[in-house]
């Protein structure tokens, strides 16, 4: 059977389904990879299929059958890394420690509830918007090419554009889509749903979030939509639905991880040792258009690290070890590491030498027992005691950390 599921299409090619994006992913930009496909399923034999999820986590339901897609390492880590990125709001430990049990979906469909409704009680944000619209009397500016054709048509009126004082604006119907969403959210809980339509009944003067809509940019008025704007992002780019063919009902909500833990990682090393110690920048190739884009560069061109959304073990991954010296090469640097996640009881991969290149795995420590704050606090200090064996054309900046 097939079924189009938002611009995600199930298939049984060669006996295997997937679920492969034909548009960007939520907020990507530049080149597409090759290979685009979501969730793949690939028959195991006795009517039992395995399913494998690309890069992403929250909730998959076919008809009768729910899949929780949970992440590598424990939810409150990612959740810390999540807000440490800058796409997702910030979220204290005892919070996320509390709603450990609740799916992803759950959770951001709560917070988002819980931050709208603090914005609706301070009282939603009014704005200018341009409209147009054929009037009894004139109003704004006067389209004369319209106004006559509705004249010699019968109809007494002025087609007009002016601005218009009111809450219907990009921002308020952004929120309103997202409480939409959640209130007809058939995998959440009635009370839960019940606050969404609470929400919606007190923004019935907002219309639609339109494709047309630029997303807004907050200032001194708005900044107290913070929150409920980024949930609001995660929320509208990470679910699809839209049923064409097949017999049984599909919904997802997936939210892409890889570049959010990066981005997290970044925050997190640039708060410890510092932006101008700690960057993010692609590195030319001489005598190309090409570019390499190491996740993190270290004094200017003193060393080189990549982050890996991955669970590390006691080997090296030969990949992972391979791109690390080619972007060491790149930026003419000998030293360079990989950050990446290391589970309880396996110990760290040992650093290793590649001609003059020293390569040293950093990790996050994934341990459902350490609090995020904590493991936090062991990668920084990891990662100082790596950077003070790399010799740099100047001093570097007072480790913090250390």
């Amino acid at each position: 059977r097939g079924a189009i599921l938002s611009g995600f299409r199930w298939s049984e090619k060669d006996r295997a389904g997937h679920l492969a994006s034909k548009k960007e992913w939520w907020g990507q930009t530049g080149d597409l990879p090759d290979d685009r496909s979501v969730i793949r399923c690939t028959p195991a034999g006795g009517g039992l299929w395995q399913v494998r999820v690309s890069d992403a986590v929250g909730l998959i339901s076919v008809g009768s059958l729910q899949l929780l897609v949970e992440p590598k390492i424990p939810t409150s880590h990612l959740l810390h890394l999540f807000s440490a990125s800058g796409d997702f709001p910030r979220i204290d430990d005892q919070r996320v420690g509390a709603a450990a049990g609740q799916s992803l979906w759950e959770l951001m469909a709560t917070w988002f509830l819980a931050a709208t409704e603090k914005v609706v009680r301070r009282d939603l944000v009014r704005d200018y918007e341009s409209a147009m619209d054929a009037l009894s009397v004139v109003h704004g500016k006067l389209h004369p090419l319209s106004t006559a054709r509705s004249y010699y048509e019968g109809r007494l009126q002025f087609t007009c554009s002016y601005d218009e004082f009111s809450f219907d604006t990009p921002l308020n119907r952004i929120i309103r889509s997202a409480a939409r969403a959640i209130a007809s959210s058939a995998y959440l809980g009635w009370p839960t749903r019940r606050r969404a339509l609470g929400l919606l009944a007190r923004m019935d003067q907002v219309g639609e979030y339109e494709v047309s809509d630029t997303w807004p940019t907050l200032d001194r008025r708005t900044r107290h939509y913070a929150d409920a704007l980024a949930l609001a992002r995660q929320i509208l780019q990470s679910q699809a639905r839209h049923l064409e063919h097949g017999d049984l009902e599909a919904w997802t909500f997936l939210i892409r991880t890889p570049e959010m833990v990066e981005a997290g990682i970044l925050s997190v090393l640039q708060t410890a040792f510092g932006a101008a110690l700690i960057s993010k920048r692609p590195v030319h190739l001489v005598g190309t258009t090409m570019t390499m884009n190491p996740d993190l560069v270290i004094g200017g061109s003193a060393a080189v690290a990549d982050v890996k959304y991955k669970i590390a073990g006691s080997e090296w991954n030969r990949a992972d070890l391979y791109q690390s010296v080619a972007f060491a090469v790149a930026l003419k640097t000998l030293h360079a590491a990989v950050v990446t996640f290391l589970p309880p009881g396996v110990e760290r991969a040992r650093a290793l030498r590649i001609g003059d290149i020293s390569v040293r795995q950093i990790s996050w420590p994934a341990d459902p027992s350490h609090e995020p704050k904590v493991a936090e606090a062991e990668l920084v200090n990891a990662f100082a005691e790596w950077i003070v064996t790399v010799p740099f054309n100047q001093s570097p900046a007072v480790l913090q950390a250390s």
